[in-house]
């Protein structure tokens, strides 16, 4: 026995549970039910549009492919042919770089909202205002409602590129990601 507090498989533990243990899962659920219920309400206000608008590039590049296309089909030379096949794979792989949906519509907000124990994840479509204002009204929850303290170093707004493909040389439009993660302050 003395031998396993040498080596670490005992932990000893004055207070409350360890945080990879079942019972704080179970109490972590239980508490943070009141977090799930502000952020459905939060999300119904801020959630907006119901569509994004279409990409006016990937339309352009869609209908040069559907032109190629239509062209293709009259061609009796089979080396225009060949030609026209390979300039429709061209355009349908520089295509396949872009978003069909607007990434940048202003008027296409979404929050989408994950939480498994005590960690949380909160996806935003929207302007990094809009998720440092997220953050601030998710800290204040927490810091008002639940008492509370979010972790700055945890807590954290990043980036997502979509459609990253390494052999295109075009510039992804940056759509915004608010990444929260609770931390307990033990007293």
């Amino acid at each position: 026995m003395q031998d396993m507090w040498k080596i670490g498989h005992f932990i000893k533990r004055t207070a409350g549970p360890l945080k990879g243990e079942l019972s704080a899962q179970i109490m972590a659920n239980i508490y943070l039910d009141k977090l799930d219920k502000y952020m459905k309400d939060y999300t119904s206000i801020f959630d907006k549009g119901i569509k994004r608008k279409d990409n006016p590039v990937y339309f352009r590049l869609s209908r040069k492919i559907a032109k190629l296309a239509y062209k293709l089909d009259s061609e009796k030379d089979e080396t225009q042919k060949q030609l026209r096949i390979a300039n429709i794979k061209a355009v349908a792989k520089e295509r396949g770089t872009y978003s069909r949906g607007n990434e940048m519509d202003s008027e296409f907000k979404r929050i989408k909202y994950v939480r498994y124990a005590d960690d949380f994840l909160i996806g935003v479509i929207g302007s990094k205002q809009e998720c440092e204002q997220i953050k601030k009204d998710v800290k204040n929850f927490f810091q008002d409602k639940l008492k509370l303290e979010l972790s700055d170093d945890k807590t954290l707004i990043t980036q997502k590129i979509p459609h990253i493909n390494p052999s295109s040389h075009c510039e992804a439009p940056k759509r915004e990601k608010l990444w929260c993660s609770v931390q307990y302050q033990e007293g």
